[in-house]
Order: C-alpha cells, then sequence, then structure tokens
C-alpha cells in the first residue's frame, strides 16, 4: 500500500517566473530519460500535467512519515530533525564535546582563595596554606591547558541527525532508545545517496546497544539511483518508496518504448525480490512489530 499523501507532493516544476514547466519535480530536469521516468510515474499517480509542484516535497515527506508513523505507534516519541545523542545507544558520543564545551576550571576561584591567604598572619599555617594553594595552581594550570588540546584536537564532524526518529521513551528518567532512524530523500543524486550510505555506516559503528532499524524513504523513480543505497549495502537496511505499484507501471511503460530503459526493469525486480526496495507500508509494518 502506497504513502496516502505522496501524490499531494507531487507536481510540475514551475519556474521563478511562475510558468509551469514538463518537468517532474522528482525528475532530473537536464535528463530527458528521467524526465519521461518521473512523467509516467506521475501518470500512474494520477497527478494532472498541469499540476504545480509544491515548493518544498521535502519537507511535506518528513512530515507525512512522522504523521503515519505516529499513526501507527502513539506510544512512540516520533520527532523530525533528531540529533542522535539524545537517544542511549548514541549519548556517549556528545560526552566529552559536552565537557569541553561546559568547562570553566577553577584558576579565578584559586587565585582569589591566594589573595586571602596573603592576608592572614605570618606564621606556619599561613606557609602551609601557601605551599598547598600553590601545588593547587600547578595542577589546575595542567588541567586547563589539557582541556584546551582537547578543545583544539577534537575532530569537528558534524553531529548525525535524522530527518524521522522513532524512540521507545526512557523509564525513570533513563534516555529514550532509538528504534527506526528515517533519511528522507524526495529524489537522489549520487551525493545524496552517498550521504545516506555514510549515515547508516555512522550508526553501526558508533552505537553502544541494539541497532535501530535504519532507511531510507524516497520517491525517486530512477532503479539506477535507487541501486545506489539499495543494492546490498548494509548501512542500510532497505529503501522504502512512497508508491511502488505506481512506479513499477511507469518503469514497464518507459522500457516498452525506450531500449535504454530496458535495463531498469531487471534491476527493479532485482531490488523488489531481493526485499531491498519495498513499499511505504512495509515500514510501517516494521514500525508496528517494534
Amino acid at each position: 500500500m502506497p504513502a496516502v499523501f505522496a501524490s499531494t507532493l507531487c507536481g510540475y516544476r514551475v519556474t521563478d517566473e511562475g510558468f509551469l514547466t514538463d518537468r517532474p519535480n522528482m525528475s532530473d530536469a537536464s535528463d530527458t530519460l528521467s524526465v519521461r521516468l518521473g512523467t509516467a510515474l506521475l501518470d500512474a499517480l494520477g497527478v494532472a500535467r498541469t499540476c504545480p509542484a509544491p515548493t518544498d516535497p521535502g519537507a511535506g515527506l518528513e512530515r507525512g512519515i512522522k504523521a503515519a508513523l505516529e499513526a501507527v505507534r502513539p506510544d512512540l516519541e516520533v520527532v523530525r530533525g533528531a540529533t542522535v545523542t539524545g537517544y542511549a545507544q548514541y549519548s556517549h558520543l556528545d560526552v566529552l564535546p559536552r565537557f569541553v564545551r561546559n568547562y570553566v576550571g577553577s584558576q579565578a576561584l584559586a587565585r582569589r582563595i591566594a589573595d586571602r591567604v596573603a592576608r592572614l598572619p605570618v606564621g606556619s599555617d599561613r606557609s602551609e596554606l601557601a605551599t598547598l594553594l600553590a601545588g593547587l595552581e600547578g595542577a589546575l594550570g595542567a588541567e586547563a591547558a589539557v582541556v584546551e588540546q582537547l578543545r583544539r584536537d577534537l575532530p569537528g564532524e558534524s553531529i548525525l541527525k535524522l530527518d524521522v526518529a522513532a524512540a521507545r521513551p526512557g523509564m525513570g528518567g533513563a534516555l529514550s532508545e532509538l528504534v527506526v532512524g528515517v533519511s528522507a530523500k524526495w529524489s537522489l543524486r549520487t551525493d545524496r545517496a552517498q550521504d545516506c550510505v555514510s549515515q547508516g555506516g555512522r550508526l553501526v559503528g558508533l552505537r553502544r546497544g541494539r541497532m535501530p532499524h535504519y532507511a531510507v524513504v524516497t520517491i525517486e523513480p530512477r532503479p539506477a539511483m535507487l541501486k545506489i543505497i539499495a543494492d546490498g549495502s548494509g548501512s542500510v537496511d532497505c529503501v522504502y518508496h512512497l508508491n511502488l505499484a505506481a512506479l513499477d507501471v511507469a518503469i514497464a511503460d518507459v522500457a516498452s518504448t525506450t531500449p535504454r530503459a530496458r535495463s531498469w526493469v531487471d534491476t527493479y525486480h532485482r531490488l523488489v525480490d531481493q526485499r531491498r526496495l519495498l513499499d511505504f507500508d512495509d515500514l510501517l509494518a516494521e514500525v508496528a512489530a517494534h
């Protein structure tokens, strides 16, 4: 079963001057074959060729996924734009950066104590305190130098974020457990596809505890682009398409009249047969099972 909101996000691109084009909003506008396939997909979806595309289908896709997951599992915490360090399996990634960010040090306090000690009457107590305080100031200075070195040397990698995340609430003040992470990509380019794979690899390698189900949701029609993510990459569990039945019809339609597109049929069916490319309702079933 396709995503019920899919067709509301589809249409044809509009120029900056307000003119409707014949370029579907999920196609590569510079690729004739991509445009043909996108048009066939919109026809299969029942989207009129006079229908203008919404201005931000990517945001609409995230909202649609979030609403669908909440409807299936209202007991889960479903959010958009989730930073993974807020979840139990990945909270350790922010321990050291948070310490470095918040470190203030006690050198100023030590100097204030030293001034106070200096005003004490001369004697053995004052001398002993001064000696101890000198040692403390040295230790605090060394500590501050280490923290500053950490501040300079910590890698500047961006914190992992998920377009849509579903988590099981923690009990007794514990952090929530991430159970599903979704990368929502309205369409795909090579760099976007590689970003999905890279993000999945980091989720696999950096976790402590159970691996969440991580997948990509898209309406990308080109099997060659879907293959980059779905064809055997262990970093991504699978790809969910917003309307797999319509894509099946569109690929068959274009391949029947275009020899260049015939290889798409084999690629598409291989991904489907291997359950690497699934329909949107399979995502809902996966979430319902967690």
